[in-house]
């Protein structure tokens, strides 16, 4: 009789990154008087691009979004999906667009203001 081997568990950091609250993999911060004076516009935009990206990449989403007086901040727990939608805004309303990727804990930190 042979011993039924026991799954190992695998840890993917990305599914791990889906509690409001917490960082995610990626982060969009959009600035400037353009995107509060424009705030349901880009929200709008940006809600409709992840749900075109979660049809073929369902794992793909924002964790949270923020406003302050001052910016938006969206959280995501992809850094590509973090990166696809600075660049669908950089794509549509021009502007600013600056990145940081941290290979040490795999985030990354996008930066857009008009």
């Amino acid at each position: 009789m042979t011993k039924r081997r026991q799954p190992i568990p695998v840890f993917h950091p990305e599914r791990h990154r889906l509690h409001p609250g917490e960082p995610g993999a990626g982060c969009v911060s959009i600035g400037g008087s353009f995107a509060l004076e424009h705030h349901d516009e880009i929200i709008d935009l940006v809600r409709r691009f992840e749900e075109r990206e979660n049809a073929d990449y369902p794992a793909k989403r924002i964790v949270s979004v923020r406003t302050s007086a001052d910016n938006l901040l969206i959280n995501t727990n992809d850094v590509r999906l973090a990166r696809a939608i600075a660049e669908t805004l950089h794509k549509t309303y021009q502007g600013e667009l600056r990145f940081h990727f941290d290979d040490a804990d795999c985030q990354m930190r996008v930066h857009w203001q008009r």
